[in-house]
């Protein structure tokens, strides 16, 4: 009984952590940055795709001006990177405050590489939920 506490409870620590809200910020746009890529050099094919779903993802939120690799100035910057490694694909998404240059939001996501699109989708719409 002991044992299965000692398990259960880091687990749940963990879990409250990571869906507990970060500090709020006031975003009325966000640029979306072009992303990092390391590892194989197929990683590169799959990182094209990932500031359109993402910017999908972000124009669903009503009053969010959302802007891929571009100059102008925003709110917020969605900053990522790819990593490709023995058939798997991480993926790590930062949004930092330009003005503050501080964390919105960050989470990784990692899936093998067959199954990339579906963890894009899910990222995106990780993204949103964290930016709404």
């Amino acid at each position: 009984m002991i044992a299965a506490a000692l398990i259960i409870v880091p687990v749940l620590i963990v879990g409250a952590i990571a869906v507990w809200p970060e500090e709020s910020a006031d975003v009325s746009s966000v640029v979306i940055l072009p992303p990092k890529v390391y590892g194989a050099e197929s990683a590169g094919d799959a990182a094209e795709m990932i500031s359109a779903v993402l910017a999908s993802h972000l124009k669903e939120i009503s009053g969010l001006e959302v802007k891929v690799s571009s100059t102008e100035s925003a709110d917020a910057a969605v900053l990522t990177s790819l990593t490709s490694d023995s058939g798997i694909l991480r993926l790590n998404i930062e949004v930092i405050d330009t003005r503050t240059r501080k964390g919105i939001w960050s989470n990784a996501y990692q899936s093998p590489t067959a199954q990339y699109p579906e963890m894009l989708r899910v990222a995106g719409e990780g993204l949103r939920r964290a930016l709404e």
